[in-house]
């Protein structure tokens, strides 16, 4: 996807396009703002069974990995092991650490 795709719309400003590695998160989508659910009758833990999954990288350019060079991604989870070790903390503040930057907001 090119930046162009999420140009502004006249409600939204422009968006970047990351170059970060993404996740892709399944999940149930579970919203009562779509329809009615009836909850008593779900059951939980339950089974996503998922067919398919596409996703698009430019031709050449293929790469399927955490760390593409540039977004050590690997090592920065070594660097911060109190965020992804504790899964009591549930903001970024409660690590210790800094806030993370980017060159898109902190010229850094």
């Amino acid at each position: 996807m090119g930046g162009r795709a999420i140009g502004p719309n006249g409600n939204i400003g422009a968006r970047q396009v990351p170059e970060e590695p993404m996740s892709l998160v399944l999940n149930f989508g579970i919203s009562d703002s779509w329809t009615y659910i009836d909850w008593a009758a779900l059951k939980f833990p339950a089974i996503m069974r998922v067919d398919y999954v596409r996703w698009y990288q430019k031709k050449g350019s293929e790469m399927v990995t955490c760390d593409p060079p540039g977004y050590e991604t690997t090592q920065y989870i070594k660097d911060h092991p109190v965020a992804y070790n504790n899964p009591n903390l549930t903001h970024w503040d409660q690590t210790g650490y800094g806030w993370p930057t980017n060159n898109f907001t902190s010229q850094c």
